[in-house]
């Protein structure tokens, strides 16, 4: 890291076999580079608890395909969950919580087939569940709470 505490950009291009990335709880800030999707060997990406700046989670998270978890709760995410995050098939943990998220929850969840965990309390997202959740038949938890969303809670016919 350099003394700014920023993520380098060399890191994008240096780390193609980066398996797991880690900076847990440490003092990062800037925003969350978008070269880290240039990192496609990722099964772990926990960058929670660092003071980054205000910004948006990168689309070219999309391209991850390998990654399995994202930790990235308290992390200054604002804006929308890219549609992009549908693309990580091996996904099994994704944790947005207690960002300011808006927008609606991208239907493209619907496609992490092997998602057991959802995290997505404490933002500020609206709008209806996607009613393509039901089909996440490896779902163990769900978590958004402390939200805005609202519609009616979908039954089986």
């Amino acid at each position: 890291m350099s003394d700014s505490g920023v993520i380098p950009e060399s890191y994008g291009s240096r780390f193609k076999k980066l398996q797991v990335l880690n900076l847990f709880a440490n003092a990062i800030t800037g925003v969350i580079p978008a070269f880290l999707g240039n990192l496609t060997e990722l099964v772990e990406f926990n960058l929670a608890y660092n003071a980054f700046d205000v910004g948006k989670l990168p689309s070219e998270i999309g391209r991850l395909s390998k990654l399995e978890n994202i930790w990235l709760p308290f992390s200054n995410l604002v804006g929308e969950i890219p549609e992009a995050i549908g693309n990580l098939a091996k996904l099994t943990n994704l944790d947005l919580s207690d960002n300011e998220l808006t927008g609606t929850i991208p239907e493209s969840i619907g496609r992490l087939k092997s998602i057991k965990q959802i995290e997505l309390y404490r933002n500020n997202l609206s709008g209806s569940l996607p009613m393509n959740l039901g089909n996440l038949s490896s779902l163990l938890r769900f978590d958004v709470f402390e939200n805005a969303l609202s519609g009616r809670m979908l039954t089986d016919p």
